[in-house]
């Protein structure tokens, strides 16, 4: 059967108009958006969120992925004016955050509006769901405001790939762009049976088996950019708070009284290079419940699922309302072993002292090779590579030795908070 080249060029003509009609809308917003980052214009984006996308101690209580979404679109945008409404709410389901929307996002006039919600929504039926999620869409597009849809981390819960699913299908339904968290996720955790990198490497994006830390948000922002600007963005430049100790420059540049708990190294030691950075402070270090060089061994019997454990989690990182928390890691501690990452983590809402009225108090890790004056060698430097990595994924100041450095211990510390008065 003879047929017509016309009639087929008219049917692919036609396919191709149907699919472009079907992607038009979700393109265009984006590329609306991009061109405004081009061009150096004002745009502010709302990310309207529960308690992964607010700030709270998972990530170090100082930012989340809409801080480091501002970030990553500077480095990519230097022109561009960009800021971020981080509307994360601990606790919401799709339905509360509904409620709060008006106040929260709308009467804030964003130009764009990044939603990524439903972690809580186990406690309401999945339409009821995906109604809520229906509404805060055509809420965002009446006021104007094009919106992206962005699923949540991969923690395992056998309910979530189907949650997961439907909601995928609602934007393609309603022509909402889409960034798959959840897939990157869950192929860091199916990667974990290759070896011990890749175990650590998932190790690291977790805070406490739910919500990620600051390194997960890292792979949420770069998941993300790569959907918004099909650009991709290295992990370098979403650095996390810059400086990593801003209460401590405030109050030392100030002459003020600075308060500090001291794990795994000797107080003397950590006075005298605190006062070598800030010699016009008055630093008190507060007494200790546990012995300071032995928290690696108290740490290794805590269960904070436990009630008592739970207050030796607080005896052992002195939650007393200080300043400042210096720990040494210890020589023993086994690094390359993502069980003891686990341990810290699981007290992480002890560390950073959550609920405390003043905030949170700044936190700084120490490599054992810094207390030691000699080069380190190929497994002390692997193992401050593991440190810094895990220092990044709780957005806290981290002090390691570098190949060749054999200065003493004073000057490497004291440099570290020296540097930290130069940062922006």
């Amino acid at each position: 059967m003879k047929i017509n080249k016309y009639f087929v060029a008219i049917l692919l003509l036609f396919a191709f108009c149907l699919n472009a009609e079907e992607t038009l809308p979700v393109d265009r917003d984006l590329k609306t958006l991009v061109e405004k980052l081009e061009a150096g214009r004002a745009v502010k984006i709302a990310c309207l969120g529960d308690s992964i996308t607010g700030v709270y101690f998972h990530t170090g209580s100082r930012m989340a992925w809409p801080e480091l979404l501002e970030q990553g679109l500077r480095y990519l945008y230097p022109k561009a004016k960009t800021g971020v409404i981080n509307a994360g709410v601990s606790g919401d389901t799709s339905q509360q955050a509904l409620k709060r929307l008006e106040k929260d996002v709308l009467a804030k006039k964003p130009d764009f509006t990044v939603i990524m919600l439903g972690m809580n929504d186990h406690r309401i039926k999945e339409q009821e769901s995906l109604d809520a999620m229906e509404e805060i869409i055509k809420k965002n597009r009446e006021a104007g405001i094009p919106v992206m849809g962005v699923s949540q981390n991969f923690t395992g819960s056998a309910n979530l790939p189907a949650y997961i699913d439907s909601r995928k299908a609602l934007f393609e339904k309603m022509s909402v762009p889409y960034a798959d968290c959840y897939l990157e996720f869950k192929k860091a955790a199916d990667a974990r049976v290759k070896g011990p990198e890749e175990k650590l490497y998932c190790q690291f994006l977790n805070s406490d088996g739910v919500h990620p830390s600051l390194d997960g948000h890292r792979l949420f922002v770069r998941t993300i950019i790569k959907r918004m600007t099909g650009k991709d963005i290295p992990e370098a430049a979403l650095g996390g708070s810059v400086p990593k100790v801003p209460l401590l420059i405030a109050k030392g540049t100030g002459g003020k009284i600075v308060t500090v708990t001291v794990l795994g190294m000797d107080s003397t030691l950590a006075l005298k290079c605190l006062k070598r950075a800030y010699p016009s402070a008055s630093f008190s270090v507060l007494p200790r419940s546990v012995p300071s060089l032995d928290w690696f061994e108290v740490l290794k019997e805590i269960d904070t699922k436990k009630d008592r454990d739970l207050k030796k989690a607080r005896e052992l990182w002195g939650e007393k309302g200080d300043d400042l928390l210096l720990v040494c890691f210890p020589p023993q501690a086994k690094t390359q072993d993502s069980g003891y990452f686990s341990n810290i983590n699981s007290t992480r809402r002890v560390i950073f002292n959550f609920g405390k009225k003043d905030g949170a108090r700044e936190v700084v890790w120490i490599s054992d090779s810094v207390l030691n004056a000699s080069a380190p060698d190929r497994g002390a430097l692997k193992r401050d590579g593991l440190m810094a990595r895990f220092a990044g994924g709780m957005d806290v100041g981290f002090i390691g030795r570098k190949d060749g450095d054999t200065r003493p211990p004073e000057e490497l510390i004291a440099e570290w908070f020296d540097s930290q008065k130069l940062t922006k």
